[in-house]
């Protein structure tokens, strides 16, 4: 079986995307829930009849994500950069959240390569605030 890695950049190339696609980074979902929230509060969204895709991805951020407010989101970030973790990284584990590293390098094995003592550091400062949060 081909390794779809190999034809990410190819993908990447034929599809017309707006710049900041191309300079972007990863988002957690609970950053996605936030900047639709404030999205929503800015403007009016457009309907094209029915219900909309904006409304259908915002009520999904809004069930599935865990930190609400920008200092809960900058703290996530920053506990899971300060731990070595690469953007992808980063939006995943700060989506999914798990545990513990036993968790973390089940679901996201590129983190093998990490420092394990850090991102349980990092996982635990995660976990105390999502706890907190209820």
């Amino acid at each position: 079986m081909e390794d779809v890695k190999e034809h990410v950049p190819d993908l990447m190339s034929t599809l017309d995307l707006p710049p900041e696609f191309k300079t972007g980074e990863p988002l957690l979902l609970s950053e996605v829930a936030y900047l639709m929230a404030v999205k929503q509060t800015q403007s009016e969204v457009v309907d094209y009849g029915g219900r909309g895709i904006f409304d259908q991805t915002n009520d999904y951020c809004k069930k599935f994500h865990y930190f609400k407010t920008q200092e809960s989101l900058g703290a996530v970030r920053n506990s899971l950069v300060n731990a070595g973790l690469d953007s992808a990284e980063v939006a995943l584990v700060g989506t999914v959240v798990p545990r513990d590293s036993d968790e973390a390098l089940t679901l996201f094995p590129s983190l093998q390569s990490k420092d394990i003592a850090n991102i349980d550091i990092a996982l635990n400062e995660i976990n105390n605030q999502k706890d907190a949060l209820g």
